[in-house]
Parts: structure tokens; sequence; C-alpha cells
């Protein structure tokens, strides 16, 4: 992770196992000011989902629950 000259979050995930959890197998939350790749990577066996993105959990009006948020989720094995 790291920020680039806009403030955005790099964030890269690539070349993974996650095997067998109890809950989810990636979990992101809150997600604001992102911009980054889930690449190749391989969930098997979770209880609840593979992959949950969640945004700001905020009760303001006027909040953007995901702002600035560019994920590109390609090429992953998602498997029972």
């Amino acid at each position: 992770l790291y920020a680039n000259e806009t403030g955005n979050t790099i964030f890269n995930v690539s070349w993974n196992r996650f095997l067998n959890n109890r809950r989810v197998g990636l979990r992101l939350s809150p997600v604001q000011n992102i911009l980054g790749d889930i690449t190749n990577n391989s969930f098997i066996g979770h209880e609840n989902g593979a992959l949950l993105i969640v945004g700001n959990h905020s009760n303001e009006i006027e909040d953007v629950y995901l702002r600035n948020v560019t994920l590109r989720i390609l090429f992953n094995n998602f498997t029972n």
C-alpha cells in the first residue's frame, strides 16, 4: 500500500491463495480513495463468501459511500 500524488491509496492483491476461512476470504472495509487490482488469486472453501467490499458505514446523508474507488477484479479462481 502507498499513496499517490492525488491522495489515493494504491492497493494490489495478486497471486495469493485464500483457503477455508470461517467467514470471508478477503474483506475490505471501509473502502475509500483506493485505486487497485485484485488479480490472479484463488479463493477456496470459505463459509460466508470469498470477497466482501464494503463502503463507509456512516449515517450522515452527505457522506459518499464509495468515494474515489477503482478496483479491478480480474482472473481470480472462486471454488467451493
